[in-house]
């Protein structure tokens, strides 16, 4: 499946929610105040103009420099807009941890969720399924919200997207904070703004850390 520009859909990806809500959909994203510091010209309320950033133009996926701190000075610039490093997204939440907030808004602008909070789901409760919860959401087009146990920060927030079986279910996320987890390749493009959240003995695994708690609208 391709378009004009010559996009073409991950393969490797069964249920793709980037390819769904910011290249198959072309209406005009939600206008939201959240990004006026970010995107005062608007540019972000397009959608493929999202999609662009992310497969297109390395300076925005996959931001690099001669060392960490570099690096990070040229990630700030970013136009991803789950990007919580950028100092527009910083000035408006007043602080660079706004992790959960930054994907609440980008599921809300682009991915279809409404106002509100579905809340979070303990993925070690009994009798709750989280691989099954986090599918059913994904095949109905909407993302889901994970806090992992990343002991770096506390904990940090990712947004799931993306879901394949290969031969336990593997999930794509939308990470805030480029650069946690090695950089993979989507669509042919490298980027250290999306990842992999992989099943492993009944856990859900980001990376080193577990994923304890997952969130979305659809029960």
């Amino acid at each position: 499946m391709s378009c004009a520009k010559g996009h073409v859909k991950d393969p490797s990806w069964t249920f793709d929610l980037i390819w769904k809500h910011l290249h198959e959909n072309t209406t005009k994203a939600k206008r939201t105040h959240w990004y006026g510091n970010m995107d005062p010209n608007g540019e972000l309320d397009d959608r493929h103009r999202v999609y662009e950033l992310l497969v297109d133009e390395p300076n925005h996926t996959y931001p690099r420099g001669a060392d960490a701190t570099a690096a990070n000075e040229v990630r700030k610039r970013s136009m991803i807009p789950w990007n919580q490093l950028h100092p527009g997204i910083i000035k408006t939440f007043k602080t660079k941890y706004a992790c959960g907030s930054v994907m609440k808004i980008t599921f809300e602008k682009y991915m279809g969720w409404g106002g509100g909070y579905p809340g979070e789901k303990d993925v070690r409760k009994k009798g709750f399924d989280a691989v099954a919860f986090t599918v059913r959401n994904i095949m109905s087009g909407k993302p889901v919200l994970a806090r992992t146990a990343d002991t770096r920060y506390g904990h940090h927030f990712v947004g799931i997207v993306g879901a394949r079986m290969a031969p336990a279910w593997e999930f794509l996320y939308i990470d805030p904070w480029a650069g946690n987890g090695a950089p993979i390749t989507y669509a042919g493009a490298t980027t250290s703004f999306l990842g992999i959240i992989r099943q492993e003995n009944g856990k859900l695994k980001y990376g080193s850390f577990d994923v304890n708690t997952v969130g979305g609208f659809v029960p």
